[in-house]
């Protein structure tokens, strides 16, 4: 499970991208049924539709890959029950672009087994993918 926002100017899509390149390690190491989730730390402006694009225009497959987002109590809930944890940052305008703002966070990812216990912690940024395929298999 990953945590991103998708205005996020730092390090969300490249934690995006390292879970794309763990689900394709995962693939060519024979683990299949891996399910990816990510939740949303700005569910008011990541909508379900705005999930969905973000995740279309990276060919994500949402398949096996879910983009959660929902009422910002319900989210927080989940992050904080996670050791996630996040606020806002300063926002400014930028010519042109309009108001840019920033959330300070984690790029924490976790590992949660089926029984919903987390497994593991990982920096999004820089994923251990060895690390991540040895754990998942010792859940097997």
């Amino acid at each position: 499970m990953s945590f991103i926002y998708t205005h996020c100017p730092d390090i969300c899509p490249l934690t995006t991208n390292n879970m794309q390149h763990l689900q394709d390690t995962l693939s060519a190491a024979g683990l299949r049924n891996v399910r990816f989730v990510t939740l949303t730390f700005d569910p008011n402006r990541d909508t379900p539709q705005v999930l969905k694009e973000y995740a279309k225009i990276r060919g994500i497959n949402p398949k096996d890959w879910d983009f959660l987002s929902g009422p910002k109590a319900n989210t927080d809930s989940v992050l904080y029950s996670m050791d996630i944890r996040y606020f806002p940052g300063d926002s400014s305008y930028t010519g042109g672009v309009g108001l840019v703002y920033y959330i300070t966070h984690t790029d924490k990812c976790v590992l949660i087994d089926q029984e919903g216990r987390v497994r593991g912690t990982y920096g999004g940024s820089q994923l251990d993918f060895g690390q991540i395929v040895k754990d998942i298999k010792s859940l097997e």
